[in-house]
């Protein structure tokens, strides 16, 4: 007997995708949520804070940097401007996929950009060029990568006292590997090809150079204008 499938259940459709779409960068997630939850407790966080950040603040890189900073008792202006430069790279990340939210109503367009991460702007942006994803889709992998960075936290938060090796996990390789694999979808032709390798240079000069946190967001807008006007002088 088949199973016919009415479009009441299409529902269950949409989060099974948006699952799927989680699957490549999950561990990462629990790889990166492991180590903020032990390197809270070394540096002296309390379970609840630390687990409190992971659920409220959800930055990822900026929470790791953030409490190391308070664990050298540095000042709220310190903590909040180093913090506001690492993730001002939402700017530019928040403006190129906002123009497909347009059927948004404001309290879903806020509920969205409170779960944006690099993985999910990538995954949504690949998604959005080949279609128009149904929204349920779309916050089913923003909560679901939310709630595994939570519950990576607990339990990393648990094992902080228990003094675990970390760099087992292989979090540097990880990450990078994680980028490059949701960047390549997205390459579609020489021109895009191009402006990665734009990207990638830059972002190698400008930290040699001692850019620090300000090279994410430097190299991303001098390369956004470049391709911007390398596109309207081919269109000539």
């Amino acid at each position: 007997m088949k199973f016919a499938l009415s479009e009441k259940n299409y529902w269950l459709i949409h989060i099974f995708n948006g699952f799927i779409l989680t699957v490549p960068i999950l561990l990462v997630y629990v790889a990166m949520g492991l180590s903020f939850g032990f390197l809270a407790i070394d540096n002296g966080i309390s379970p609840l804070n630390a687990i409190l950040m992971s659920l409220l603040i959800y930055a990822g890189t900026a929470q790791l940097v953030g409490i190391q900073l308070i664990a050298i008792e540095a000042s709220a202006f310190s903590i909040l401007l180093t913090t506001f430069i690492i993730n001002s790279r939402f700017f530019v990340m928040s403006s190129s996929i906002g123009r497909f939210l347009s059927q948004f109503k404001l309290y879903q367009k806020i509920f969205y950009a409170c779960q944006l991460t690099d993985a999910t702007f990538a995954i949504h942006t690949n998604r959005f060029i080949k279609l128009n994803p149904p929204k349920l889709e779309l916050f089913t992998t923003n909560i679901i990568g939310h709630i595994v960075w939570v519950l990576s936290t607990i339990v990393g938060v648990y094992l902080g006292g228990r003094n675990y090796n970390f760099d087992s996990l292989g979090i540097d390789f990880a990450m990078p590997a994680m980028f490059i694999g949701l960047l390549l979808p997205l390459v579609l032709s020489k021109f895009h090809l191009l402006i990665c390798i734009i990207a990638s240079t830059l972002t190698i000069l400008l930290y040699f150079l001692g850019l620090s946190y300000w090279t994410t967001l430097t190299s991303t807008v001098i390369t956004i204008i470049i391709g911007l006007y390398l596109y309207k002088w081919n269109k000539i």
